[in-house]
């Protein structure tokens, strides 16, 4: 009789044992089927280790006298406290690794998230470029309509004729200044993100391939015009104190074309240089100054 209760509390005991093994084997194996072999291996190696365990003590408990009810409490808590204390260790380790799945998945949608963000960040940047690229298309195209390629115009522009080109003057303040926008922009927009800074050096050489040429002749125009209108200012000047009317007209017509800055620039290095205001007075400013010298010319902003 007592065999066939222990047999029957072996059964139930089984039973319950291989229900409770099966549900945590299925709950491990839903948790990590994405994840590497390795955790299906100590999966296992637990769940072994747990059957061995079960069978060894069914296996004592047969061969063990009649225990009393202190004994037999002894017993279970000998039985479980192991086996428990090897899951719980497994479920803390398994536990950590879903949570470093947790932080590298996080750290994956945050540098999705910022690529992202720097592609449109590369998107408004050429948006901003077209715009203004299309903006210094149109001031060359209106050029060259008018007085042709801007290289041979560069040759054309002489102090003689300085009134002819009025037209042209305020596009080709527009290119040179707009020209420094676009350049101090690009260079302002850098940060430390290889893949933007990357986008904005394409920029730049995109820039350069459409657009050098032109704004090279067109600084190389503006810088003439304003020597030239410094030129016929100052000899206006001497005119001017003569009160020659005609010459009245003549230096406010030319006065807008240059800023008092611009002036005083040019004429504190033809100071320096002790150049005179004759015919080439605009051929020798070109060849002593460096530069520097011209774009503080050509940049210098007064009133």
């Amino acid at each position: 009789m007592e065999l066939i209760l222990k047999c029957i509390a072996v059964g139930i005991f089984i039973i319950i044992v291989g229900n409770i093994l099966f549900a945590v084997a299925e709950k491990l194996r839903n948790e990590i089927k994405d994840d590497t072999s390795n955790k299906i291996v100590y999966t296992k190696i637990i769940v072994l280790i747990t059957i061995c365990w079960f069978i060894t003590i069914i296996m004592l408990w047969f061969n063990a006298n009649k225990l009393t009810p202190n004994n037999l409490g002894d017993f279970l808590a000998g039985t479980f406290a192991p086996i428990l204390f090897i899951w719980v260790v497994f479920g803390i380790l398994l536990q950590k690794q879903e949570f470093s799945n947790a932080v590298a998945e996080y750290k994956k949608s945050v540098k999705f998230l910022k690529k992202q963000s720097i592609n449109t960040d590369i998107q408004h940047q050429n948006s901003w470029f077209d715009r203004n690229a299309e903006m210094i298309e149109k001031y060359i195209d209106a050029i060259i309509k008018e007085q042709g390629p801007l290289e041979e115009l560069n040759t054309k522009i002489i102090g003689q004729n300085i009134y002819t080109f009025r037209d042209i003057v305020s596009n080709i303040m527009n290119i040179v200044e707009l020209d420094k926008y676009i350049h101090t922009s690009l260079s302002n927009a850098r940060n430390g993100e290889d893949d933007f800074n990357k986008a904005l050096d394409n920029l730049t050489i995109e820039y350069n391939i459409l657009f050098g040429k032109n704004i090279d002749s067109s600084k190389k125009i503006a810088l003439k015009i304003y020597l030239h209108t410094y030129r016929i200012i100052e000899n206006i000047k001497v005119d001017i104190e003569r009160k020659n009317v005609e010459e009245f007209k003549n230096f406010y017509d030319l006065k807008y074309l240059i800023t008092e800055d611009k002036e005083e620039s040019i004429m504190s290095f033809r100071r320096v240089e002790s150049i005179n205001l004759d015919v080439n007075f605009v051929d020798i400013m070109n060849e002593k100054m460096d530069e520097k010298t011209k774009d503080l010319i050509l940049y210098r902003e007064g009133k």
